[in-house]
C-alpha cells in the first residue's frame, strides 16, 4: 500500500510540474514549507498544527492589472481512483486546508522574500491554486459542477482560491496544444485583452506565455498564434462549452472585439464541433452576424485531446 501510494504521489507530482509548464508557471518553487501561527485553528486529525506545505510557489506580476503582483500558491491532489459520488466533504478539506495555508503565508518570511522578486508592483494578491485531478479516464472529471452550491466555512481566511479538476485541465492541456499544430514552428502564447485595469503603456504587454490565474474560471481560452513563417497572426477562441449556434454567434462577437485588426486569421475551437453535423448551423450563426465579411472568414474547429497522456 505504501509503495502505491508513493506511486500515485510520484504521478500526481509530475503531472502537475508539466501542467505548470504548458500554462508558464514553470518558474514556480516546489515543496516549500512555512510555520503554522494558528496551531490550534488549524489542527489536523485533533492534533495542532506545526507547519504548512506549498507543493509549488510562484510570485508574478498580474498582465491583467497595472501594479498588481500575484503569489500563486498551489496544492496538488492527485490520485488513482476517481473522485467520490458525493465529493462535498473531501473539497471541503482540500479547500479549507489551502486556505490555512494561504491564511499563515500572509505574514511569513516566505511571503517577504519572495515578493522581493516580483518588481514594480504597488500591491499584491495571495491567490491559492487548487490541483485535484485523478486517473480516472472514464467520465468527463466535471467535479466542479458538483460544488456550485457548497456552503463554505465563514471562518476561512483567503483571498482567492481557484480550483482545477480533471474537466479543466483536460480543457486548457486540449486548447493549447491544439493551438501548437494550427501552424509549423509557430509561437503560441496567451492574449490578454484590455481590462479597463492593464492600460498603462509602459507595463502592460498584450500577450505572453503565462496564463493569467484568472482564466482558470473562464469558459473561454484566448490565444495568440504568432506563424512567422507566413508572418501572419492568429487568434484561437478555445471554449469547455459544447457547441451550439447561440456559441457560435457569441464567440463571433467576442473574436471581432478581441482581434482588433492585429490579426489575420480568426478560429473558434469548440470540443465536440462536427462538421457533418454542425456546419448547417455555422452557416445560421455567420448568416445572421452584422460583420459578413469577418464572420464569413472565421473558422470553426474541434479540439480533442486527454491531458493525461503527456505522461507517456
Amino acid at each position: 500500500m505504501g509503495e502505491w501510494s508513493k506511486k500515485v504521489g510520484e504521478t500526481g507530482e509530475s503531472i502537475a510540474a508539466e501542467f505548470l509548464r504548458l500554462v508558464g508557471w514553470d518558474a514556480a518553487q516546489a515543496r516549500v514549507e512555512l510555520p503554522c501561527v494558528r496551531p490550534e485553528v488549524h489542527k489536523v486529525s485533533g492534533h495542532a498544527r506545526r507547519s504548512h506545505g506549498i507543493d509549488y510557489l510562484l510570485g508574478c506580476r498580474s498582465p491583467l492589472v497595472d501594479g498588481v503582483g500575484q503569489n500563486l500558491i498551489f496544492s496538488v491532489r492527485f490520485s488513482a481512483g476517481s473522485y467520490p459520488r458525493n465529493p462535498v466533504r473531501m473539497f471541503k478539506g482540500h479547500f479549507s486546508d489551502l486556505a490555512h495555508t494561504i491564511e499563515c503565508f500572509k505574514n511569513s518570511e516566505v511571503r517577504r522574500t519572495l515578493l522581493q522578486t516580483v518588481k514594480g508592483v504597488a500591491k499584491s494578491q495571495d491567490v491559492g491554486v487548487l490541483l485535484w485531478i485523478n486517473n480516472d479516464r472514464e467520465t468527463e472529471g466535471d467535479v466542479i459542477g458538483q460544488l456550485l452550491r457548497v456552503i463554505l466555512p465563514d471562518t476561512l481566511n483567503y483571498e482567492a482560491i481557484y480550483v482545477v479538476d480533471n474537466n479543466r485541465a483536460r480543457f486548457i492541456f486540449d486548447s493549447v496544444n491544439y493551438a501548437t499544430r494550427i501552424a509549423n514552428g509557430c509561437d503560441v502564447e496567451f492574449f490578454y485583452p484590455d481590462t479597463g485595469k492593464n492600460v498603462n503603456p509602459l507595463c502592460h504587454v498584450k500577450h505572453g506565455r503565462m496564463l493569467p490565474v484568472e482564466y482558470i474560471n473562464s469558459s473561454v481560452l484566448p490565444l495568440r498564434i504568432a506563424d512567422k513563417a507566413l508572418e501572419r497572426r492568429i487568434l484561437l477562441l478555445s471554449t469547455l462549452e459544447r457547441f451550439s449556434e447561440g456559441g457560435v454567434k457569441r464567440l463571433l462577437g467576442l473574436a471581432q472585439h478581441l482581434s482588433q485588426d492585429w490579426c489575420s486569421r480568426v478560429v473558434i475551437a469548440f470540443p465536440d464541433y462536427d462538421d457533418l453535423q454542425h456546419g448547417n448551423s455555422v452557416q445560421l450563426a455567420k448568416g445572421s452576424f452584422s460583420n459578413a465579411g469577418f464572420a464569413s472568414a472565421a473558422e470553426i474547429h474541434c479540439y480533442d485531446e486527454d491531458f493525461r497522456t503527456l505522461m507517456h
